[in-house]
């Protein structure tokens, strides 16, 4: 039986973020990181998924980023789980709340990954050599984020600071740097002004796709 491979071992330095400076789930975390005043206490490492990393593999055997190593080896995958971690260990405002709100909040921050997420298939479709792209795939992917805007644009003008509005902004401008083509903002003016709301916040521009 093959062995896995060992875990990585108890550190003392700051905690790790292995990121891609392009994905959008990444960017969620760093957005998060700021917001939390926590950027002190992280430690960034680049890295390219596509190419099995080490460092990354042997935190996370998906090779998928972001990818946050605890300061007792132990790693945290998957953005929502990461950014919850970095909300309940940071400082200042809580982006998710207590209660009965949080649902609320975890419903918009899933809507949006899912939007993202899309929006990446999307990319890796166009990178396919022409010959090889799918004719229906894109299609269905573009009119489902489109149906996703119009469901978040009748829910109103919205744009508290929260986990769900950080990932709209993060859904939103990553189609804007991807797809730009799908609009979002023509015949949209809630989701033109809940990424208004929260665009311009240091956190946001610093970590802009560029």
């Amino acid at each position: 039986m093959r062995r896995p491979p060992p875990r990585p071992s108890p550190r003392s330095d700051p905690l790790q973020l292995i990121y891609s400076p392009l994905s959008p789930f990444a960017r969620k975390v760093r957005v998060v990181l700021a917001e939390k005043g926590m950027e002190d206490r992280v430690e960034m490492v680049a890295a390219n998924p596509w190419e099995d990393p080490e460092s990354l593999t042997r935190a996370n055997p998906i090779s998928q980023v972001p990818t946050l190593i605890l300061d007792d080896g132990s790693a945290l995958h998957d953005s929502p789980i990461i950014c919850a971690w970095l909300d309940a260990h940071g400082d200042g405002q809580r982006l998710i709340p207590d209660g009965e709100a949080q649902w609320a909040v975890r419903r918009l921050e899933a809507v949006c990954d899912a939007i993202m997420e899309t929006g990446v298939k999307l990319r890796q479709e166009e990178m396919r050599p022409e010959g090889e792209r799918s004719s229906t795939h894109p299609v269905r992917w573009a009119r489902t984020i489109r149906r996703a805007f119009d469901d978040l644009e009748a829910e109103g003008p919205g744009g508290d600071l929260n986990l769900g509005e950080i990932a709209l902004v993060c859904a939103l401008e990553y189609i804007d740097f991807r797809a730009p083509y799908l609009n979002w903002r023509e015949g949209r003016p809630n989701l033109v002004a809940r990424h208004g709301a929260l665009a311009s916040r240091p956190s946001l521009r610093a970590t802009a796709p560029a």
